[in-house]
C-alpha cells in the first residue's frame, strides 16, 4: 500500500498498524466492508525530512506491506491500483481522501476531488489544489490520484 511519507513516520512509531478498506465508522471490525488487514513493515527512503521545502521533500511517499487476512490478500479482495509512468504534471485526476477532522467529516466518508495537476514550482512535485480537503487528507501524496488520458489509466 502507498502511503504519504509523513504518515510512514507516524506509523513507524505505533504499536498496532492495521489497514482497513472503506473503513465503516461504527462498525466493528467483523462488519467492516472488506475486512481488517494487519501492516507487518513500512519502508521509507531514509533520506526523507518531514514537513520541509527542501529537494527531500520529493521522497514523501512510504509503503506498507500488509499482509493477508481470512479473506485473502488485500489486492485480491478490494482491487489494486499500479503505477503507470508519466510524461509530464499536467493531468485531470481524481484525488480521493478522507478527512479526519470530526467537525467537517462526522461519518469518516472519502471526499473526492476532480482537479487539474500541475509541476509544484521548484519540486519534481505534481501540484494539485482542491477546496474541502481537511486535516487527514494529504495533497501530497497519501490520498489516491487517478486520472485517465487518452483512453489510458495513469496513477501518478
Amino acid at each position: 500500500m502507498l502511503t504519504a511519507g509523513h504518515c510512514g513516520r507516524g506509523l513507524e512509531r505505533a504499536t498496532h498498524r492495521i489497514f482497513v478498506p472503506q473503513y465503516r465508522i461504527g462498525r466493528s471490525a467483523v462488519e467492516q466492508p472488506f475486512g481488517v488487514y494487519p501492516v507487518s513493515r513500512l519502508y521509507t527512503d531514509p533520506r526523507y525530512e518531514a514537513n520541509t521545502k527542501k529537494p527531500s521533500s520529493d521522497l514523501d511517499l512510504a509503503f506498507a506491506q500488509v499482509d493477508p487476512n481470512t479473506r485473502g490478500k488485500v489486492e485480491d479482495v478490494t482491487g489494486a491500483l499500479t503505477f503507470t509512468p508519466t510524461s509530464s504534471y499536467n493531468h485531470k485526476v481524481t484525488v480521493i481522501g478522507y478527512p479526519d477532522d470530526v467537525s467537517v467529516n462526522p461519518d469518516h466518508v472519502p471526499v473526492r476531488c476532480p482537479v487539474s495537476t500541475s509541476q509544484l514550482p521548484g519540486f519534481r512535485q505534481m501540484r494539485m489544489t482542491c477546496t474541502g480537503f481537511y486535516g487527514g487528507v494529504s495533497a501530497a501524496s497519501s490520498a489516491p490520484w487517478s486520472a485517465t488520458n487518452s483512453g489510458r489509466t495513469m496513477r501518478p
